[in-house]
């Protein structure tokens, strides 16, 4: 059983809520991981109250309320309602749970358990101790190429051919996003809630995130993204070597 005033600074660090960059909120290493899934046990729930929310009445957001009452109910039992804690909570469900892939225990109930991809992230670093690669879900990385899709875009109607040369987009998409791993390129959103990047010098006194682990993968995941959304036909032959 936690204070809810100390539970509030724990889920405001859990949820990365001081950090300025709208893709490294949700990026985890795995020592503050493995702190986080202490806080997320598996969330039981009665199967027809769930499924009514979710399929009759589809109401995500009563479905939101109805999983994360639970969690609350598992940190301290005497929870009473307040909006903070509720609102942080949310974002901690929405971030860290399969809310939508339950498992069914028996006729009565099912269980919501945190996300396999987290499990299997924490198996792999273990097996391999290898500890340098953060953790990125697979939504938030293809939310990265997006954005430095963009951003290579932008820079290709403004660079001077006659100084570089020709460069490819895809080549400098995966140039970008090592920018970025390194931390010199930040991404972040305005209070109009515009996108903006800004590059800045290398700090030598903080390490960042590693989060390419499989060079061939992220060159995989440019090539698919950059395709999906039409800005052309692409190989991984078009990636300079």
């Amino acid at each position: 059983m936690y204070s809810y005033n100390i539970f509030k600074k724990e889920l405001c660090n859990f949820l990365n809520e001081n950090e300025k960059d709208i893709i490294r909120k949700d990026i985890y290493e795995f020592n503050k991981l493995i702190n986080i899934i202490d806080y997320l046990p598996p969330l039981y729930l009665e199967k027809n109250k769930y499924f009514n929310v979710l399929f009759k009445e589809k109401n995500i957001f009563k479905l939101l309320y109805l999983v994360c009452t639970e969690y609350l109910k598992n940190i301290n039992k005497t929870y009473e309602e307040d909006n903070e804690l509720f609102n942080l909570s949310i974002k901690l469900i929405n971030k860290f749970y399969d809310v939508f892939k339950p498992i069914n225990l028996n006729n009565k109930y099912i269980v919501i358990y945190p996300k396999l991809s987290i499990k299997k992230y924490i198996t792999q670093v273990k097996e391999s101790e290898d500890f340098r690669f953060s953790y990125i879900s697979e939504k938030t990385l293809e939310k990265l190429i997006y954005l430095i899709i963009k951003f290579s875009e932008f820079e290709l109607s403004n660079i001077d051919k006659r100084k570089f040369g020709e460069i490819n987009l895809p080549s400098l998409v995966l140039a970008n996003i090592k920018l970025y791993e390194k931390g010199i390129l930040k991404i972040y959103q305005n209070e109009d809630r515009k996108i903006e990047f800004y590059l800045t010098k290398i700090n030598t006194n903080k390490a960042n995130s590693k989060i390419i682990k499989d060079d061939e993968y992220i060159m995989y995941k440019i090539i698919e993204i950059l395709c999906k959304n039409n800005y052309g036909s692409f190989t991984a032959c078009d990636f300079m070597k």
